[in-house]
């Protein structure tokens, strides 16, 4: 919870999920999102693999580096997603 609450300093927090179509679709959710004052996104695959779900994940937490962006590889499990997610690379630190 301490870094749950590092990230998120107000409540109540609001993670809007992004069914991803392909990546001009998720960039401009994101967008409304932030637009309308959400703290972050989650990504999520329903219709794709969740290999290109990540290359999409990878794209836009480089456009946009200072919001809160999570990814939900449907049909992977936790450790697998984490595993791809640091050996791409795909995270702001």
């Amino acid at each position: 919870m301490d870094k749950f609450c590092g990230v998120f300093k107000t409540r109540p927090v609001v993670l809007p999920v992004i069914h991803v179509v392909d990546e001009t679709q998720a960039i401009k959710n994101i967008l409304i999102a932030q637009e309308e004052g959400s703290d972050g996104v989650f990504l999520v695959n329903h219709t794709m693999s969740s290999e290109v779900l990540l290359k999409i994940y990878g794209s836009v937490v480089k456009e946009f580096p200072d919001f809160w962006i999570g990814v939900n590889c449907l049909g992977w499990r936790p450790d697998e997603v984490f595993n791809e997610v640091f050996r791409r690379r795909l995270f702001n630190l």
